[in-house]
């Protein structure tokens, strides 16, 4: 709570002094800025890789059922960071894109709403 008190109270000030601009310049400059760029450019590198070898077919969509690795993360982590992105960016969870065929017809579906094709396919 402290943290984000002396957050608001930055905020106030660089609001009361008109210096938005100034600020925002500065604030990509941090090295926690820098960090969360290098995670995005992972992922990003990362979700191409990933999209285009499921399209080409060199890679089998992943399959599981049972429960993965629930290692906790703690999110200033370098992983911790990397796997916020790749949540903020879909992974490779893209259903509405045609070209990405990985997809089961049930998931298609339902994702679409579906509903009685889903059902259809579920029964």
């Amino acid at each position: 709570i402290d943290k984000l008190n002396q957050l608001g109270e930055c905020l106030g000030d660089v609001s009361k002094m008109n210096r938005w601009q100034n600020y925002l310049e500065n604030m990509g400059k941090t090295k926690e800025a820098y960090r969360m760029k290098e995670a995005e450019a992972i992922t990003d590198e990362w979700n191409n890789r990933t999209i285009n070898a499921l399209i080409m077919g060199t890679m089998e969509a992943p399959v599981m059922y049972d429960d993965p690795d629930q290692t906790q993360l703690k999110s200033e982590s370098r992983e911790g960071m990397i796997l916020k992105h790749k949540w903020v960016s879909g992974m490779d969870y893209l259903p509405h894109v045609p070209i990405l065929r990985h997809f089961s017809d049930w998931l298609i579906n339902i994702y679409l709403g579906n509903y009685s094709k889903f059902m259809d396919l579920v029964e």
